[in-house]
């Protein structure tokens, strides 16, 4: 992917439109999982916090690598 092409998309993912994407969430649930990781004992490497996140988290454990592929390559 061209870097011209790049910024572009960076661009376009701060701009303020008038309703948010369907799984936006506010800054407020990022700044909830870091809390969350920062008073852990034993913090998780990773911490899922939109809806696509968990759902392909559970999907990851069920199928094969490349069905995996197959399905998000059709998505």
């Amino acid at each position: 992917m061209p870097v011209i092409t790049c910024i572009e998309d960076l661009k376009r993912l701060y701009q303020r439109r008038g309703k948010p994407d369907t799984f936006e969430l506010p800054p407020s649930e990022v700044t909830k999982a870091i809390l969350k990781a920062l008073e852990a004992p034993n913090p998780k490497p990773r911490y899922k916090i939109t809806t696509p996140t968990k759902t392909i988290s559970v999907v990851r454990r069920f199928l094969p690598d490349r069905m995996l592929d197959w399905v998000l390559d059709k998505g």
